[in-house]
């Protein structure tokens, strides 16, 4: 998946930086007018730590299409829900991009959310983990979509039998997966559906992009920020 888009005509780029699922997404995108937003150049690692990389892939997607960063107008964040520091680290590193210009058009996606839209499971459910035992599983029905955290004692009360698709290898939720009956499917790819659930999102004519930076979402605060906001209400009370 993915071509060089070649020729005079794109006269926008696009970039989409996601570290909110296991690894790192980055993508170039392309748009002629009138026209689609396309793939120029995408990069996909399922590996924990790629993250610590980016600034370093981006130079190497940009130098092979010859742009340059100040090219980039339009940048589509992931701000989760999906691993905590991943979705610190890549929002950090695109406030900064994002600060570069200040005409720079934004929008915010869940990766979970354009995955379910891009492997288009319906009527089915798709499981994210966080960590050993705690997770997101969002569910995807035609137009509809839902998303509910969850620890592993409440795994059971989620279900509703049907397919399951997991987002990366949970052995931990093994056999309450196989005690509940249901039928799942390991899905490796999350990632490159997530691409195909962005485009699909971008290039509906309703879609407006935003000038206000996204925030992120978390399965749960960290304890400094915890503290921090309990400070503040004690303060404030």
């Amino acid at each position: 998946m993915g071509f060089i888009f070649k020729g005079d005509a794109v006269i926008q780029y696009g970039l989409w930086v996601d570290a909110s699922l296991p690894g790192l997404s980055m993508v170039i995108l392309g748009k002629s007018a009138p026209g689609s937003w396309s793939v120029m150049s995408e990069y996909h690692d399922n590996t924990l730590g790629a993250s610590n990389q980016i600034n370093s892939i981006l130079n190497s997607m940009l130098n092979k299409l010859g742009l340059r960063p100040t090219q980039i107008e339009h940048l589509a964040v992931g701000t989760g829900p999906g691993s905590f520091t991943g979705i610190k680290v890549a929002m950090a590193w695109a406030y900064g991009f994002f600060c570069m210009d200040s005409s720079m058009l934004v929008s915010g996606f869940s990766a979970l959310k354009l995955g379910c839209l891009g492997v288009k499971a319906v009527k089915s459910q798709v499981l994210l983990k966080v960590t050993s035992h705690h997770g997101f599983c969002a569910k995807s029905d035609l137009d509809s979509y839902s998303e509910v955290p969850f620890d592993r004692s409440e795994f059971k009360t989620i279900l509703e039998g049907g397919e399951i698709y997991l987002a990366s290898d949970w052995p931990e939720m093994e056999s309450d997966l196989n005690q509940a009956g249901v039928k799942y499917v390991p899905l490796e790819s999350l990632r490159s559906y997530a691409l195909l659930g962005l485009l699909e999102t971008l290039n509906r004519p309703a879609f407006a992009w935003e000038t206000e930076f996204p925030s992120p979402r978390y399965l749960k605060l960290s304890t400094a920020e915890e503290k921090l906001i309990k400070n503040q209400e004690s303060f404030l009370g």
